[in-house]
């Protein structure tokens, strides 16, 4: 049963039973008994006026709020989505070159050499060199792969570019490009890059 109902029987079974105990009570006790009954009926349809009249406030409030909210364009509330940080970018030391990386490797086992990268994984660095060579997998996937290669000192740096590929795309082959990237990998020669960008002049 709803308040609104219940209410509504209260202050009807209050006036009934005002009218019968009254009548009672003025014939029986006499007029002071009666008095009595009549205050007793008045509290119990008080209390049906308060159930009948405080929900329909609380409710109409509560109508005019969201229809405020949505004239104002405003959308129900939501719970809150955490957003991510955007991930902290660390930077090798400058002299820390793709040479050195991959000759951490000499004299080493695999295990050994593996160790000794890792302090380098995940972190970034700048790199600098002519282009070899640059493919993409556009429309399907947007990145775009970069080849740099300095035969003198013997080492050579794949790219993985998420962004500025059009710009990339101007260079020739023998160009010097100029990138940022992430550190994965480096091994057989070659340094891995991903989530790269070209760097600012």
């Amino acid at each position: 049963m709803g308040t609104r109902q219940l209410s509504g029987q209260l202050l009807t079974g209050a006036g009934a039973f005002g009218g019968i105990v009254a009548q009672i009570t003025d014939f029986r006790l006499g007029a002071e008994a009666g008095l009595l009954s009549l205050l007793a009926c008045g509290a119990v349809a008080l209390i049906g006026l308060l159930l009948w009249f405080v929900p329909e406030k609380e409710a109409r409030q509560a109508r005019v709020a969201w229809g405020s909210e949505a004239r104002r364009g405003k959308a129900p509330p939501k719970s809150i989505e955490m957003i991510p940080a955007p991930e902290e970018r660390i930077f090798i030391h400058s002299d820390i070159t793709p040479q050195y990386l991959l000759g951490l490797r000499e004299g080493m086992t695999n295990i050994q050499a593996k160790a000794a990268l890792s302090l380098y994984i995940g972190k970034w660095m700048k790199v600098s060199g002519p282009l070899m060579e640059i493919d993409d997998n556009r429309p399907r996937f947007d990145f775009a792969f970069a080849t740099l290669c300095e035969h003198g000192l013997g080492w050579e740096a794949t790219l993985t570019f998420t962004r500025d590929i059009d710009r990339l795309s101007t260079f020739r082959k023998g160009d010097v490009v100029n990138a940022i990237g992430k550190i994965v990998g480096a091994s057989g020669g070659q340094v891995n890059l991903v989530d790269c960008e070209l760097a600012k002049d």
